[in-house]
């Protein structure tokens, strides 16, 4: 089995893994579920899973469309969170007009139980995540206006319990669940991660740093 040395290049690291990769599949016989709690992320089957879709909001071309008007106004999803659990949210927006701002959060009933993610929208298809903290119990993500005003169209959303899949104290960082989405893209429901796709992850990691 061929070692992997400080001094490899990416490239070598990566064609020796290739080279090890069936005893290492061997070894690690379980992959990594990655659960996407967000049912109809991608908006394919309409505002269905969603509430609070109402005009002038709507769906279209599997793009939730927000106006955030003077008024205020929530989109939720019913969810189950349980005390400092640390969620990871990655979701592709687009600004249609204005410089709108939304906000992102956990919520039981009318109480917000979380931080928030703050996203600004720009003239451009982006790709935003935060990592929130579950301040208490939590039945709901809610998504709402923050500040300024303006219309927003949001695709592809990814909400993910980080502390119940790798444990208290072993999630993933902000920068590395950012690239393993960058390497497997959008999904729904679950995904099973490959070591590779984690492998890939970790030296394109180390290659930023």
């Amino acid at each position: 089995m061929k070692k992997w040395l400080e001094t490899d290049s990416f490239e070598e690291a990566f064609e020796k893994f290739n080279d090890n990769m069936g005893e290492i599949e061997q070894n690690l016989t379980e992959p990594l579920i990655l659960k996407n709690l967000i049912e109809n992320g991608d908006f394919s089957d309409g505002a269905s899973g969603w509430s609070g879709i109402v005009t002038p909001n709507n769906v279209s071309n599997k793009e939730l469309e927000l106006n955030l008007g003077a008024g205020g106004f929530a989109v939720t999803q019913k969810t189950s969170i349980e005390q400092n659990e640390l969620i990871y949210i990655n979701v592709k927006s687009f600004v249609v007009d204005g410089k709108p701002e939304l906000a992102i959060r956990l919520r039981y009933g009318e109480t917000n139980t979380s931080d928030t993610f703050r996203l600004i929208g720009r003239n451009e298809t982006t790709t935003d995540s935060s990592i929130i903290n579950s301040t208490s119990y939590s039945d709901k993500i809610v998504i709402s206006r923050y500040n300024i005003q303006g219309v927003i169209r949001l695709k592809e959303f990814i909400f993910i319990n980080l502390t119940q899949i790798f444990g208290e104290g072993n999630e993933p960082t902000k920068e590395e669940m950012d690239e393993i989405i960058n390497i497997i893209g959008w999904f729904d429901n679950e995904y099973a991660l490959s070591n590779k796709e984690m492998f890939i992850a970790l030296l394109n990691m180390i290659r930023k740093n």
